[in-house]
């Protein structure tokens, strides 16, 4: 609760237990990695109490109309005050030009938290780029899940890649829901075994023309 007074976020005390839950769980030599920090609060809220694990966020500070200038550092002094910054590394940028090459990424990520862009074409990318840097079994976690864009989106991306397995739908009642602000769903995934880390969605047909579109035309508009 502390943590929720001093950083500014759009979490729930129940989403930051989850995520926290979830990051204490990570297998060694796994990874956490969110996509979305805005000013860190899910962030610090899934490192707490987790030392020795590794952390990624993704965080393109173009949401809200953010300045990157002054909110990369406003997001790490936040880090600085919570956590320790040599667990963490904040790759700022567009997730899925980072994603598709993942460079950065040294660990396979057993936490999959994505709370980015929301819009039926970046919610199905989402998953499908990261589906490659998952570890063969991971938790993938889908952030405001209770919009029917993204539930959409999401179950349009499931039904065609096998390997995922609903645990909870936490959904919201209202907007901003006091439990779980716009709903959560939490995902176990599998990696099939006929299909190895190179024939992961993100090389094929299915994402290539998707990415094309998003590059050309979505994150330009």
């Amino acid at each position: 609760r502390a943590v929720l007074a001093d950083v500014p976020g759009m979490a729930t005390e129940n989403k930051l237990a989850l995520l926290n839950l979830a990051a204490a769980h990570l297998e060694p030599g796994e990874a956490y990695l969110e996509v979305g920090s805005f000013k860190g609060l899910s962030l610090i809220g899934a490192m707490l109490g987790n030392q020795g694990r590794r952390f990624y966020a993704i965080e393109s500070f173009l949401e809200f109309n953010l300045d990157g200038d002054r909110a990369r550092p406003e997001l790490e002094a936040n880090l600085a005050r919570w956590v320790e910054l040599d667990q963490v590394r904040l790759l700022e940028g567009d997730c899925f030009r980072l994603l598709r090459t993942g460079g950065r990424l040294e660990e396979p990520v057993g936490v999959y938290f994505y709370d980015g862009a929301h819009g039926r074409l970046p919610h199905y990318l989402a998953l499908g780029v990261a589906e490659r840097w998952l570890a063969d079994r991971a938790l993938v976690v889908i952030d405001d899940a209770s919009w029917p864009i993204v539930s959409q989106a999401t179950d349009r991306y499931l039904a065609a890649h096998p390997g995922y397995r609903l645990l909870f739908d936490l959904a919201a009642e209202h907007e901003e829901d006091p439990r779980w602000w716009n709903g959560v769903r939490v995902y176990a995934f599998e990696r099939p075994v006929a299909l190895g880390r190179d024939q992961a969605p993100a090389r094929g047909w299915d994402m290539a023309w998707r990415l094309l579109a998003y590059d050309l035309l979505y994150r330009p508009a």
